[in-house]
């Protein structure tokens, strides 16, 4: 309720306090210790989701330092009760959880720091005699998204092929899962009424957290790795199966409403139907996307949903309305630190400044593009930019050539055309 109250800086301090505090008094005692880990786990979950990566990182790693904490365990560490499946799940649980942690990084474009916690993901479940499984399509899943960032799409596709076909073997089929979805009924025992005993209580259903459901195989993991898939194939320009993929994923979604998944696909399903030119209906799905995204204050869907809406308004010839959609998702992404997007979304503001005539703000557009995309590491984006930096020399080369007046001047007119043509090169 406090925090309600608080600015983000002030929420973040006081989370790092919570988390200095479990430190140092919570790590003697094992009940307790599994319950602030799952209740760590929430909180980074609902952090993630309101683009606050840093606070979610922090508490994914106080989940994974408490997870793994001597304290917590040794208890079953003795050789008469050490049991391996238990060594192997903890394995798998402290790999889902780097991939997590992964998560945070890749959305501020760290890329290399979450491939560092991929291969640690990696390194503990191959310790642990773990390759197969549930938790090991999700490191895949990881790895394939990091790659398609990075534009390798071929190797990209491979991965994400292989972590859904494990997925498809191990997770429950949808109809059985559908009622659980984040909820188990195995956690507390059924409580009978003391007025009578015909009358049984509902039994509790203690909420799952994402790592308990991936563990077990969530139908979600199916869901997203479509998801991926199909960013692959509009990628590659095949259209067609990105469709297929994205309307198996949205299927899954909606069949569990889960917000925050159907606002993100269905921002991408916008972007497939923009390429397609089918710009109406591309509306329709991004709108529908920024509702849900405004609903739970999902910043980073709202940054990509309304660089979406600026792409759909752009190539419709409305630049003004594109130009306060590019903002507005460059604002989106400033307050979340999506390094990615505000690269991304720089270029494409750049293009209306340019057709606007705004050819200074242009240029700082593009070089704040470069720059970013140079930061992350991300060719990808570096690329992007670099391409609309060329496309707006030649422009600035063909307005000196053609406008300016001629004259005596005109063999230094020459000379600035062809330095602007060979920077394009």
């Amino acid at each position: 309720e406090r925090a309600s109250s608080l600015d983000s800086t002030n929420v973040s301090l006081h989370l790092r306090h919570f988390i200095h505090h479990i430190h140092e008094k919570l790590f003697s005692i094992r009940a307790d210790t599994k319950r602030i880990c799952r209740l760590l786990e929430f909180i980074a979950e609902c952090s993630r989701v309101q683009g606050n990566f840093e606070d979610a990182r922090h508490l994914y790693e106080a989940t994974l330092a408490l997870g793994t904490s001597e304290a917590f365990q040794q208890p079953d560490r003795s050789p008469t009760r050490e049991s391996e499946d238990n060594r192997q799940q903890e394995a798998q649980i402290q790999a889902l959880l780097w991939r997590e942690i992964g998560h945070t990084w890749t959305a501020t474009g760290e890329y290399g720091r979450a491939y560092e916690c991929y291969e640690c993901g990696k390194a503990v479940m191959i310790e642990a005699g773990v390759t197969s499984g549930a938790a090991w399509a999700c490191l895949h899943l990881q790895y394939g998204v990091l790659l398609r960032i990075e534009g390798n799409y071929h190797e990209a596709h491979l991965y994400l092929r292989e972590a859904l076909e494990i997925l498809e073997r191990v997770a429950p089929p949808a109809a059985s899962h559908l009622a659980s979805a984040r909820v188990s009924s195995e956690a507390y025992p059924s409580v009978t009424s003391s007025a009578s005993s015909s009358e049984v209580a509902p039994p509790y259903r203690q909420p799952q957290t994402r790592t308990e459901l991936a563990l077990q195989g969530d139908p979600l993991d199916v869901g997203y790795v479509h998801e991926q898939l199909g960013v692959v194939a509009a990628s590659v320009g095949d259209l067609g199966d990105a469709l297929t993929h994205m309307h198996t994923a949205l299927t899954i979604y909606e069949q569990r409403a889960r917000v925050s998944e159907i606002a993100r696909l269905c921002g991408n399903l916008g972007n497939i139907y923009i390429i397609k030119g089918e710009h109406a209906s591309a509306r329709v799905y991004l709108q529908r996307s920024l509702d849900l995204a405004e609903r739970t204050g999902d910043l980073p869907n709202m940054a990509f949903v309304a660089n979406n809406l600026g792409e759909v308004a752009y190539r419709s010839g409305e630049l003004v309305e594109a130009e306060a959609w590019f903002q507005r998702s460059l604002a989106y992404a400033e307050r979340i630190n999506d390094r990615e997007q505000i690269s991304w979304c720089s270029v494409d503001l750049a293009a209306v400044q340019r057709d606007l005539g705004k050819l200074g703000e242009a240029t700082m557009s593009i070089y704040r593009a470069i720059t970013t995309g140079r930061a992350i590491k991300s060719p990808r984006c570096t690329r992007y930019a670099l391409v609309a930096l060329s496309d707006l020399r030649i422009i600035e080369a063909i307005i000196l050539c053609r406008l300016l007046p001629k004259g005596k001047d005109d063999n230094s007119r020459f000379q600035q055309c062809r330095r602007l043509l060979r920077q394009v090169t």
